[in-house]
Parts: structure tokens; sequence; C-alpha cells
């Protein structure tokens, strides 16, 4: 906390001392260096929208202490910033101190270690506490800074006064969504995390619309609204007969109050985010129009920029599942509706792919209403139907994409839109067939996985469906850094995760596709941890075009964002040198490195050498009896079991306790 603490100052000072563009990372340096690239400001301005960068919070590995001790250290960090003020009598001072003082005695006396593990609600509401007290708080000063940075760079704040034309921040969650491995993640589980998130965002938007209803007192005998303004008002009035009474008499001549009350009924009444938008837009234009412009800008300009980064879903929850699941679960239908070769695992590649095919030509589904095909077939259809659910009753928004673990072929892919199919979640039209309003994305884990993931990539983007569903939208591909860590060492990972980037950054453009690449990073350097900025400055040149999202993994994320000033410095760390990167790959040519061919040699070499180790006779004795992985895995700090199926076996291992564990005994043979 006191790090953190000198962190934020020292930033603070230098800021204040060498000026804007000082700090590495930000705002102010990104934008300087863009035009040291050579763009005007006029150049920028329309790259500035394709600017949408998405953290997406994780549970695992498990934030490891306790809500209680968390809060405390909240509490004590506020006190300590409270305590650097010049501004506080000696009492005033001597107060704080024994504040502090009281917090340390109650962390001391707070136990510090989980007694039982815990369960996937309890990490859900870790992560809620974020969403809903943190994030919506630090969106407008994150815009400030940006605003204040355009301007001190030369630009005029005029170009940047859209708040869909400038770039973004949005939200991703995994918490409910993610069952590879994960027996606890039912079907209820999902549907909740769903629902709970989507009705938190029509709670935060209901409780800021409050929140502005008690700063726009202004009155109409100081001020006369716009006619349009007046006529809508009017409309309102008589399609809210129920409440217009009340409304008229709580604030009398003060219209724009009138206004943001009706807007606070049209939340309840579940308005949709694009007439949400347009209301507070029309909000606005009236309050410019009567030369407040100061005011619309200050309160209701941050109240569309969270509209454009929350929506009503405030998160994108992606459903994540493996390959070999999905494999069996598909056998398991096929034998309950009579196919005598229903054994899907020993078809040959060809065969899987003209089958599934064949299949997305047809309407028909395979099972009757009521059928019980075994297990793991009814998990991911009573799952995929609870999504169906839930999207009539609250659209797409909340939903991201479904993501298949060990990808290893082009039908480990293809698999998951006849689930699609079977449940109803795909759109059927006569002249181009079955379009999917979501993305079956694939995730690339091993070495062998990255290494056959060009193939794989090629052949998707020829399919029909996959061309006709997403016209004009990146296509999203997850690379694994922590299980291609674990597979090969942390040099064979890192360069065939950076070659594969390029790889299918080719192959994407060759089919007139942009790729938005989904990092699932985690903590630790071994796992592609780091500083966020200089992980994107090394980014291969061509892979990053506007669009990202990034894993922001159980104990990393009270790290970034537990403090409101840290939280805006990670943030806007992600958003300004996404940017500057996105420019750079833009007007820079590619150069290619005459060490290429040498860093590839060595990537061969290591892996060899690494798992020649991993096989050599009595080596797994030995990480069972040098690391405290047997401790890892009977510890109470998460609700994913530590193996994905229970075997205890290398490839069963996740790994996170692979690394975790080698960390904690010093031996440093990951990283």
């Amino acid at each position: 906390m006191v790090e953190e603490n000198a962190a934020a100052q020292f930033r603070r000072k230098q800021e204040k001392e060498d000026g804007f563009t000082a700090l590495s990372g930000l705002w102010g340096q990104s934008l300087f260096k863009a035009k040291e690239y050579g763009f005007t400001h006029k150049e920028i301005l329309p790259i500035l929208k394709e600017i949408i960068c998405e953290p997406v919070l994780t549970a695992h590995p498990t934030e490891a202490k306790r809500a209680s001790v968390l809060e405390i250290h909240r509490d004590l960090y506020l006190l300590l910033v409270k305590k650097e003020n010049k501004i506080w009598t000696d009492l005033e001072q001597n107060t704080i101190r024994e504040e502090i003082k009281v917090q340390l005695e109650r962390l001391w006396r707070t136990g510090e270690i989980l007694l039982h593990k815990p369960d996937i609600r309890s990490e859900r509401r870790n992560i809620e506490y974020y969403l809903r007290n943190v994030f919506p708080n630090v969106l407008h000063e994150l815009d400030q800074r940006f605003f204040h940075a355009w301007e001190q760079s030369g630009g005029h704040l005029d170009d940047v006064s859209d708040p869909k034309l400038i770039p973004t921040i949005r939200f991703g969650n995994w918490i409910g969504g993610d069952r590879d491995g994960h027996p606890f993640v039912t079907n209820e589980i999902t549907k909740e995390t769903l629902t709970l998130i989507s009705q938190y965002a029509r709670e935060i938007h209901k409780n800021k619309c409050i929140e502005l209803t008690k700063f726009l007192s202004l009155s109409d005998r100081i001020q006369s609204p716009p006619i349009e303004f007046l006529d809508r008002l009017e409309l309102w009035h008589e399609e809210h007969k129920s409440i217009s009474p009340e409304v008229k008499n709580r604030n009398p001549n003060e219209p724009w109050r009138q206004y943001c009350s009706y807007l606070i009924e049209k939340i309840d009444n579940q308005i949709s985010i694009q007439e949400y938008s347009e209301h507070l837009l029309f909000l606005r234009e009236s309050l410019i129009a009567i030369g407040a412009k100061k005011i619309a800008k200050h309160y209701v300009f941050p109240m569309e920029r969270l509209t454009v980064s929350i929506g009503f879903h405030l998160a994108k929850t992606d459903i994540r599942q493996n390959s070999v699941y999905h494999a069996i679960a598909i056998e398991q239908i096929l034998k309950t509706s009579g196919k005598e070769e229903w054994n899907y695992r020993e078809w040959t590649e060809e065969k899987k792919i003209q089958w599934i095919l064949d299949e997305l030509k047809s309407q028909r589904p395979f099972l009757l209403q009521d059928s019980d095909p075994g297990k793991e077939a009814s998990n991911i259809l009573s799952t995929f139907r609870s999504i169906k659910q839930f999207i009539s009753e609250f659209g797409t928004s909340g939903i991201c994409s479904f993501i298949v673990s060990m990808t290893q072929s082009l039908s480990d892919l293809l698999l998951v839109y006849l689930f699609l199919k079977e449940t109803n979640l795909l759109e059927y039209h006569e002249d181009k067939g079955f379009l999917s309003p979501f993305q079956v994305v694939p995730l690339f884990e091993t070495i062998e996985d990255l290494e056959r993931s060009p193939d794989i990539l090629e052949a998707y983007l020829k399919q029909i469906i996959v061309r006709n569903s997403f016209v004009n939208q990146s296509i999203q591909i997850m690379l694994g850094y922590s299980d291609s860590n674990k597979d090969g060492g942390i040099f064979a990972s890192q360069w065939n995760l950076y070659a594969t980037e390029i790889k299918l950054t080719e192959i994407a453009k060759r089919h007139h596709f942009k790729l938005k690449f989904f990092h699932g990073r985690g903590g630790s350097i071994s796992r592609g941890g780091g500083k966020t900025h200089k992980f994107l400055d090394a980014l291969p040149h061509g892979t990053l075009d506007g669009e990202i999202r990034v894993t922001v993994q159980g104990e990393s994320i009270s790290q970034q964002y537990a403090n409101k000033i840290t939280a805006i410095y990670n943030l806007e760390l992600f958003l300004a040198t996404t940017t500057k990167v996105t420019l750079r790959h833009q007007r820079n040519q590619k150069k290619n490195h005459p060490a290429y061919p040498i860093l590839e040699s060595l990537s061969h070499q290591t892996k060899d050498t690494y798992t020649d180790l991993l096989n050599t006779e009595g080596f797994l004795t030995f990480f069972s009896q040098a690391t405290p992985i047997d401790a890892i895995e009977n510890s109470k700090i998460g609700s994913r079991p530590s193996r994905r199926t229970g075997k205890r076996t290398f490839n069963d291992l996740r790994a996170i306790p692979w690394v975790f564990s080698w960390s904690q005994s010093r031996f440093h043979l990951p990283n």
C-alpha cells in the first residue's frame, strides 16, 4: 500500500515538474509519439473510434486475500492518502494517525487465510465490486486525462466532443461462464451471473440519473428551454401519467429535472440502450442550446460515455469449454438420436468437417424435447438454452463469444455451431442459411496448437457461416500464455506466440478480415505478465489494429484496480499505449529483424531441452517432492480444481499451479 501510494505521488510529481509527456505509456507521451510518427491531429481522429480495449476479469488464479482483508487494505490506503494532505492541523494529523493504528490492529486481528474453498458466487462478488464501484467511477477522469493531453498536444476539444468517436474501455467477464474443467460452473450459475450483471448495469445508470437530477436545477424562469425539448417533455407527461403529477409538483419550473425523472422511469421500464443513449444526447444538446455547454459536458457527457463503455450489460461474459468435452457431448447426442456411427472421436477430420457442414444445411434438430443424452451433452445444451432465455429478456449484448479451449482442428470450432443450432441460437435466413450472432473463438494454448493455428484459421475463414455472420467484424483469436509456457518453456512459448500472431494476421488480411487478439495473460512473467505498456509495445508489427482483449487474472485485479488513482493509471496505460502502437503499426513499415532465424532456432533448442528435462526418469517425483504442489492443490484459495479431470498426470495439471509451485520453491523452471 505504501509502495502503491508512493508510486502515485511520484507520477504526480513527475507530471507536475516535467510535463504531461514525461510519463511512459500515458496519453501525453502517446500523443507526442504519434506526432513523431508523422500523424496530424486530423489524421488521428478517424482512428480514435477504432480503439477499443477490453480487460477481461477472471477468477483464476483466485485472489488469495479474504474480502475482509481487502476492505481493510482499501481503508488503510485512503488514510495514507488523506494523511499526506498539508491542510490538517496537528490535532487532525494525530487523529488520522490513530485511525491508521486502529485499521492496522483490525488487520492484525483478522484471519487472512481462507478456511473453506470459496464458491463461485463469492468469487463473483469480488469481481462485482470492481464492476459496480470502481470502473463506472473512474471512466470520467480517464476521459479528462485524454482531453487534457489532446489539447496539450495541439488538438481542438471540439473535434473530440462525440462520445462514440474517442477511445473506449469496455469490460469482459469469465466468472460464471468459464466451464473448462470447472464442474461447479453450472447452468444455473451461468444464467444467474448473466442476469445479475445486466441488472447491475441498469442500477448504475439509474443511480447516475438520480445524481444528475440533483445537479440539473436549471429554472425555466432564467432560461427558456428549446421548443423541441418542451415538446418531448410534454409527450412524456402524457406517456407517464401515473407519475407526471408527482414529477411536476416535485420540480416545478425545472424541466431538466423533470426530464431526468422520466429517464429513471424509462430505465425501470426496460428501455433499450440505443433509446437511452439518444435521450442523453437530446438532453446534452438541449443544454448546449441554452448556452450551458460546461454543464452539459461535465454532467451529461460522462453518462453518454458510460453507455458506450458498459451499455446495459456492464461486462460481456465469455462461455468457455474444452474441445474434448464438446466431442464427448456430440457422441452422446448422436447415440441418443439413434445414429449408428456415433463414435465421433474416432472419425477422421475430413469426415467430421463434412458431416458438420451437412448438418448446418438442415434445420432439423437432433433430439426430441425431453431427451436425456448424457451428462456432458445435457450440461452444454441446458447452458445454451439458458443463454437463449437470457437473450430473449436482455438481448445479446451481455454475451461476448463461445471460446473453445485446446482448439486443435477446424472441426473443434465448427462443432460449437451445431450446439448453437440445436438450441435455436442461430438465425436462419432463406438466402444465406444459418447465421450466428456470436463468434466461436479458438484458444490456441500449447506450442503444437500454436504451430497448427495458421492452417486452422485459413480453413475457418473460408467457411460460409463465418463469412456471412461476421461481415465488418474483427475475428477474435485467443492465445494462451500459461499453457504454452508449461508445454515448452518460457522462450519457446514467447517466440511461438510472437511468430503465430504475425502468421495469423497475414492470413486474415488475405481473407479481408481484421483480427482482434485476446491475450490470455497471467500475473507472472512466465505467464505473459509484466507492465501493460511494455507488453503492448512489444507486440509484433501489424498485429494490433485498434481492438484488443486481455485477461486480468485473480490476484492481479486488486493490484491494478483496488484504488481509484491506481485504476485510472492502469486503464490509461492500456488505452493510451494501444492507441500509440496502433498508430505506429499503421504508419511505419514492417522491418524484418536479422535475428529472427536465430530466435526461431533457439526456440526449438530450448523447447527440446525443456521437454527432455520433463521426460527424464524420476522428474515428476522430484517435482512433487521439491515443490509444494500438494499444498497448493489442497489450498482453499480457489473454487476451480487444480486439475482439469482429476487425473494425477502432468497433462491434466493446470498451468497456474505448475508455475506457482516452482516459484514457491525458488526453482524458476517455467521462468
